[in-house]
């Protein structure tokens, strides 16, 4: 077919779904008259459940801790066949955060789970395909690249941060004692064809 789309049919099932449209693919093609421009990843949050994507979210509590560095992590298992896209990390109290990627992996001693939940509430209500996890350790734990520092209450860090399998983004205190309270958002969906490199 002449213009056939490509896309495993995500935006089919978009315009499908969104319209109420019963039968086939409803623009299988683009018209030879038409000039397709695709304004991606703009559209309403809602659409995300039309495409399998699921908005996920946690917050990280720790207490100070006498001679320790509090920190917290997102990983994404190496096994994943998805990505996923943080859209924002928001500081909740004063002490210095620095934001980076690391090369820890998940699920390992000294790191413990954190729960995740859906900020889409048609999914289940916790659970996600990335894992977040939180520690304490004596030595501060060291990034491969910073990418943010975060400080004032309220203080967001904005810049999109994608992860692949076995990607680590991970949240540290600049010192030791001193608390660490953060949330974090980000919406997760299964990788297309040559996502992963």
């Amino acid at each position: 077919m002449f213009n056939q789309f490509e896309d495993k049919g995500q935006l089919a099932q978009v315009i499908q779904r969104r319209l109420n449209m019963t039968g086939s693919a409803p623009a299988p093609s683009v018209a030879p008259e038409l000039f397709p421009v695709l304004n991606y990843e703009n559209d309403r949050p809602e659409w995300g459940f039309c495409k399998n994507e699921r908005l996920c979210s946690c917050i990280v509590e720790l207490g100070a801790n006498v001679g320790e560095f509090r920190s917290f992590q997102l990983y994404l298992p190496t096994t994943a066949t998805s990505i996923a896209v943080v859209t924002s990390i928001i500081s909740h109290d004063t002490n210095v955060k620095f934001v980076g990627r690391s090369f820890i992996a998940g699920g390992i001693a000294p790191w413990t789970a954190v729960p995740t939940g859906a900020r889409d509430f048609r999914y289940a209500p916790v659970g996600s395909v990335v894992l977040a996890e939180r520690a304490s350790t004596a030595a501060q734990p060291t990034f491969s690249v910073r990418l943010g520092r975060l400080q004032a209450v309220g203080e967001t860090l904005r810049e999109p941060i994608i992860l692949g399998p076995g990607g680590t983004l991970m949240i540290t205190g600049a010192t030791a004692n001193q608390t660490l309270f953060a949330s974090v958002h980000w919406y997760e969906r299964a990788a297309m064809p040559g996502e992963l490199g």
